[in-house]
């Protein structure tokens, strides 16, 4: 019996040493994901008052942002077990739509909008 106990305490030791128990770090799930980025013109250079759209994928709900004067746009507090998608509008231009899965665990996430020209049918 005592054999076992001490060979047990033995295994817990190693297990404490080599950190195999130690908790993993995890998400901050009070404050949600942030979506950030800059909306892009086919020149390469921001773009001052895009819309910026971004469409919650299971339940349809759309938000609007308008991109700020170096073209960069912020979405924060977002669930993060939700299914994300974002793009983005000015006259004659479009870019996306780009997804951001519930599956990327990151909690920002970075996004370049590249605008293109519409095209027309």
């Amino acid at each position: 019996m005592k054999v076992v106990i001490f060979s047990v305490c033995l295994l817990l030791t190693g297990a404490l040493q080599s950190g195999a128990l130690e908790k993993k770090p995890k998400v901050d799930r009070a404050h949600g994901r942030t979506i950030q980025g800059t909306v892009r013109d086919t020149s390469d250079n921001p773009v001052d008052g895009a819309v910026v759209a971004l469409k919650d994928l299971k339940t349809g709900k759309t938000v609007e942002f308008i991109t700020k004067q170096n073209g960069t746009f912020s979405f924060t507090e977002l669930n993060l077990d939700l299914d994300y998608q974002v793009s983005a509008r000015a006259p004659g231009l479009a870019a996306g739509p780009k997804k951001i899965s519930m599956y990327d665990s990151r909690p920002e996430v970075a996004v370049t909008l590249q605008l293109e020209p519409v095209k027309t049918p």
